[in-house]
């Protein structure tokens, strides 16, 4: 309340009510006028009446309903079925991982292997292993593809031998028939 104290009305229940009307005169809210208010209609029973909307408009609100749901449905199809080909792919990856790692594997104990049979098979590896067991160079070497004349010359005899002694001899010898076959 502004003003001087003597403009103030006095207390009590008119008084109050004079006070809020000038107090609302001087903040400025409106006051409504009955005269410029608006009629209102009297209070009957509740009407409960709606605006319906005409068929084809009812049609096309449910045929965008419809269509709506099917896009949706559509969305989260192929949203499933990204996730799974994704999947499909995070797996095979895992897979092509294992085996690569499978095949370096393979390929470093190849190179071992490979390393060790060329060991194994050196010369000189093979002629120690042999003298360690007992095996040398031979003494006499018989070429099995020779005359009569040559093997009694080998054998120091000066005459040429006995046909039966040849013919053992060369049964005895063996012949390449002979030595591909496998021993008994």
């Amino acid at each position: 309340m502004t003003g001087p104290p003597s403009a103030r009305p006095a207390g009590g229940p008119t008084g109050v009510a004079t006070s809020l009307a000038a107090l609302a005169v001087e903040v400025g809210t409106p006051q409504h006028d009955q005269a410029t208010a608006p009629a209102t209609a009297p209070q009957s029973e509740p009407r409960h009446l709606r605006l319906v909307p005409p068929a084809r408009d009812r049609r096309l609100a449910q045929l965008t309903r419809v269509l709506s749901l099917l896009t949706l449905a559509g969305f989260l199809g192929v949203l499933f079925g990204l996730a799974a080909f994704h999947a499909s792919l995070a797996e095979g990856q895992y897979e092509l991982d294992d085996l690569q790692s499978e095949l370096t594997d393979l390929e470093s104990q190849r190179a071992e292997l490979q390393l060790e049979v060329q060991q194994l098979e050196a010369p000189e590896r093979i002629a120690s292993m042999a003298a360690a067991h007992g095996l040398g160079s031979p003494e006499l070497t018989v070429d099995l593809y020779t005359s009569v004349e040559q093997v009694a010359e080998v054998l120091g005899r000066s005459s040429a031998p006995s046909a039966p002694s040849v013919a053992a001899a060369a049964a005895a010898a063996p012949t390449p028939a002979r030595a591909a076959q496998p021993a008994p």
